[in-house]
């Protein structure tokens, strides 16, 4: 049987009244806390901390900015959120203290951040944590006009919540449950205003502590077009040198979220490094046609081949470039 205190977490979930995701990233937060053991106990309470949660919330919007570009509110939204304006400003702050605009998951980012010991982090977990207490914090627990007064309290100077340490095993315990509900309920308002595919997977990886990319040098020796095995660059027609070959996303992989044999190409590997998360042009995706049906006369295995056949037959490269010209930024 599941716990009442449990119950209660997945009730306020499913039915909060919501516009934007900031409930959701509060709730998932706490859980995280609890699951990393980031928190002090007392006198039968754990006490997880303010800038714990801020630094945990940022965590989630940093990689879904940087990576993914997923609105977090619909167009009628006049400003952007204060915890949103917080991730974008350390976000242009940190490209340019690397000289780089290729995105960067955030664990693998605050090792530069901590490094120049940038004090505009500290200033940005204060103000996100203060955000945080001014609005998830106090209306996460409300359904209407119910109160849920036992899931967590603010302590008296507003710098950390206490749960009870019962409470907190329940949450342990029953964390990955609650965490697929929030990222099923993220995803879900995610989709009103984003036309990106694989959106529930990013919401659900935006919080891992490291990227999962594939290796795709498996998909070189599906993507040669020459009869005399040549490695041709798709952008510039030249011919690769076979120490100097790279499998590039002509759609950015950070709107795709896949590795569809259709959207990949053989480029040298400076260009794709120096690509980054660009929007392809027009030219571009004419010639991504072309070498679609191309491939499609000389590719022999039966998996790709059709794989290729369905892309070109539903004109999946014309669809997806639209929706990633709107989604992402040049």
């Amino acid at each position: 049987m599941i716990p009442n205190y449990i119950n209660e977490w997945i009730e306020i979930i499913e039915n909060m009244n919501t516009t934007t995701t900031y409930k959701l990233a509060w709730g998932k937060a706490i859980i995280d806390c609890i699951k990393d053991n980031n928190y002090e106990e007392k006198e039968g309470f754990i006490l997880i901390t303010i800038d714990s949660l801020a630094y945990n919330v940022l965590r989630y919007y940093w990689n879904q900015e940087y990576f993914f570009h997923l609105k977090q509110a619909g167009p009628q939204a006049k400003n952007k959120s204060i915890i949103l304006e917080e991730v974008i400003k350390l976000i242009n702050i940190y490209e340019q203290i690397v000289c780089s605009k290729n995105p960067i998951w955030f664990d693998r980012a605050v090792l530069d951040i901590k490094k120049h010991n940038l004090p505009k982090f500290n200033q940005a977990i204060r103000r996100i944590g203060k955000n945080l207490i001014d609005n998830p914090c106090k209306y996460f627990v409300h359904i209407g006009n119910e109160k849920y007064y036992y899931v967590y309290n603010l302590n008296a100077n507003k710098n950390m919540i206490l749960i009870k340490k019962c409470d907190a095993s329940c949450l342990n315990e029953y964390a990955n449950i609650l965490i697929q509900i929030i990222n099923y309920k993220w995803s879900q308002l995610l989709e009103e205003y984003n036309n990106a595919p694989k959106i529930n997977q990013k919401v659900a990886r935006a919080s891992e502590r490291k990227i999962r990319r594939k290796n795709l040098s498996n998909f070189i020796k599906y993507l040669i077009l020459t009869s005399n095995n040549e490695y041709k660059d798709f952008y510039t027609g030249k011919i690769l040198d076979k120490n100097d070959i790279s499998v590039d996303h002509v759609i950015p992989w950070s709107f795709m979220y896949s590795d569809d044999i259709w959207n990949l190409v053989l480029t040298s590997k400076s260009y794709n490094s120096s690509k980054g998360n660009r929007v392809p042009t027009e030219e571009e995706i004419k010639l991504l046609n072309k070498r679609n049906i191309e491939l499609l006369k000389v590719i022999e295995d039966k998996k790709y081949k059709e794989k290729l056949a369905e892309a070109i037959n539903n004109n999946y490269v014309d669809k997806f470039y639209n929706n990633c010209k709107y989604e992402l930024k040049y």
